[in-house]
């Protein structure tokens, strides 16, 4: 409780911290909504994630995805896939944390995501954003064949 009540005064007495955090995960968030908007339109896809009143991440509905085994037919695989698409060498990761909607109780077949904004570089975020994009582009193709 001594830590949370610091924190308390710590904001009661610079009131402004808290606008300059929000504002500076609202930069991230927006970046991610608005790829995952343009991939979502460039495919044809509807709405994947619209803009979020969260602090650091977007709640997406893919959904409209084609089912691919092994890619599309789950959060799970779909996860997997774009992990499979993207690491970095030495850490395995993808510049994006990518919570399968299972997680928080939601059917795996509903294609629900929540994509972590929280990096300190916007760079890394398009990166991630450009992984999601090649993941949609390879399933929708494989879903024609």
């Amino acid at each position: 409780q001594a830590g949370l009540k610091g924190s308390l005064d710590f904001l009661r007495a610079n009131p402004g911290q808290m606008d300059e955090i929000w504002r500076y995960y609202q930069a991230r968030t927006a970046l991610v909504v608005r790829r995952l908007q343009e991939i979502a339109a460039k495919f044809g896809l509807g709405t994947i994630a619209t803009e979020s009143e969260a602090t650091f991440y977007v709640w997406c509905d893919f959904a409209s995805l084609p089912r691919v085994p092994g890619k599309s037919e789950t959060d799970l695989e779909f996860v997997s896939f774009l992990k499979s698409l993207h690491s970095d060498a030495t850490t395995g990761l993808i510049g994006l944390a990518a919570v399968p909607g299972s997680a928080f109780e939601v059917r795996p077949s509903d294609m629900h995501l929540r994509l972590s904004c929280a990096r300190e570089e916007l760079s890394d975020l398009e990166t991630a954003m450009g992984v999601v994009e090649r993941a949609v582009c390879i399933i929708c193709a494989e879903s024609r064949v």
